[in-house]
């Protein structure tokens, strides 16, 4: 069995990306500790995780929505484009390392062929919350028949490839407004609070008025817009 977990960060910001995960972990993987869901955890030990999930999980993506999009297409478009993205990531570095797999068995090479039965073995892909995001996503003609997919709540806290698709998530965004949305627009406070409502944030949207990052169509941004 290989499980693919999927979660999204930032969706409650008021700037920055949007960005989903989504990992996988092979039921002959041992099991990684201290995964929970992101918001759970401190930012040391996300950093932890984060560093120790991407060369342990059989494959893993990530799916950025700008700004832009999210104004564009509504929320509900880009948690779907997020999904959708990152998924596919997986899907594509799981069928690469399969064919990897099998040359180096048939030409007796050495390496990792962990991966050798991925093209028999069920495929779940785990979305947490309550809303299938990939109801209307396309798998692969050679995965389809193999390949499930299931909401859950709270996923993130029970599934570890949805713990670690939320960290890696969230590690992800967290640095994007850490450091590049920080340096491009200091005034914001964009490292303290990386686009969340808080009340830095409020101050300096009030004497700035919106940037660039802003999701402009969202209503806590929109009464600033005159300024």
């Amino acid at each position: 069995m290989i499980t693919i977990g999927i979660d999204e960060v930032g969706r409650g910001c008021w700037a920055g990306p949007l960005v989903a995960g989504a990992v996988a972990f092979t039921s002959a993987q041992p099991a990684l500790e201290g995964l929970n869901d992101s918001k759970k955890l401190s930012r040391l030990k996300r950093d932890m995780l984060d560093v120790l999930i991407r060369p342990q999980a059989a494959a893993y993506g990530l799916g950025w929505i700008s700004p832009e999009a999210i104004d564009k297409h509504g929320i509900t478009n880009a948690v779907k484009g997020a999904m959708e993205a990152a998924v596919s990531e997986v899907l594509r570095e799981l069928v690469r390392q399969a064919s990897a797999a099998k040359r180096r068995l048939l030409t007796g090479t050495a390496g990792d062929i962990s991966l050798l039965g991925f093209d028999e073995e069920p495929i779940e892909i785990v979305i947490d919350g309550s809303y299938n995001f990939l109801k209307d996503f396309v798998l692969p003609s050679s995965l389809a028949a193999r390949a499930t997919v299931r909401t859950l709540v709270g996923a993130d806290g029970l599934v570890p490839a949805a713990s670690a698709a939320s960290i890696i998530a969230k590690v992800a965004r967290d640095n994007f407004m850490i450091d590049k949305a920080h340096r491009a627009y200091a005034v914001f406070g964009f490292d303290k609070h990386v686009g969340y409502g808080t009340a830095l944030h409020i101050a300096a949207l009030a004497k700035y008025g919106p940037c660039e990052l802003h999701r402009k169509s969202y209503k806590p941004v929109k009464k600033f817009m005159l300024h």
